[in-house]
């Protein structure tokens, strides 16, 4: 008998362990390792680049989400993307193609932990509604980002000496933003339908003979492309007082 009772406690001992080991749900969620330098905290704003579907045993966080980081805020990460799990993409509220913040809390590994939740307060991202002869298309910042990309391509091989390499250089430094009234705008670039055809123009400082440059552009196979270039000037009739 005192054997039968020492081999059950032995038994019932393993149960506890085991039953121990079993990872805990949680709602913040760990990122993958960061580089060994990196331990600060971290804020990002980054290009959600996909959502993917990754279940894991013992975690209520199944699906992954990796983002294309586009400006370091705070803390140091030199790598080009960053990934972590959260329950789903409804519950984040985190949309592919979409820019946020992100921010991360640096643990003793190396890695991070993040809050799936921190941007369901966040307001949601404007639009531009813009026609063109498919219909009309809607604008994000994440396609401003894009159609500030090919332009600026486009205006560097430009041979006009009235514009080039120096425009390439102030359109690159710009953010794309979508105002309260949804005028998609890249610093002194406006995104405009004419005739129902896309076209990126810089809007000048108030002249006598304003010069507008113009960038046709146009989603192809899913990726905005620029198409051609040309420029636009106009005599303004000033007042006879001057104003």
């Amino acid at each position: 008998m005192r054997f039968t009772l020492w081999t059950l406690a032995v038994i019932l001992l393993a149960a506890h362990a085991v039953g121990a080991a079993a990872p805990a749900a949680t709602d913040e969620v760990a990122a993958p390792a960061a580089p060994a330098e990196t331990r600060d905290d971290l804020i990002f704003r980054g290009t959600v680049t996909t959502l993917q579907p990754a279940p894991e045993a013992g975690s209520n966080a199944s699906w992954i989400v990796t983002l294309r980081v586009q400006q370091v805020r705070a803390g140091k990460f030199s790598g080009e993307e960053f990934s972590f799990r959260v329950h789903s993409p409804a519950q984040s509220g985190l949309r592919p193609g979409e820019i946020y913040t992100v921010r991360a809390s640096a643990t003793r590994d190396g890695s991070y932990r993040v809050d799936p939740r921190q941007w369901l307060d966040q307001a949601p991202p404007r639009r531009a509604m813009l026609a063109t002869p498919a219909g009309k298309v809607s604008i994000t910042a994440a396609d401003l980002e894009q159609i500030r990309d090919v332009a600026v391509d486009l205006l560097q091989t430009s041979t006009n000496p009235n514009y080039g390499k120096d425009w390439a250089d102030d359109l690159r430094a710009s953010d794309g933003d979508i105002d309260s009234t949804g005028v998609a705008r890249i610093g002194r670039w406006i995104l405009e339908s004419r005739h129902e055809r896309l076209v990126l123009v810089r809007h000048p400082a108030r002249s006598a003979i304003m010069h507008f440059v113009l960038i046709d552009v146009a989603l192809q196979d899913g990726r905005w492309q620029a198409t051609g270039m040309g420029d636009e000037r106009m005599e303004m009739l000033w007042p006879a007082d001057g104003r």
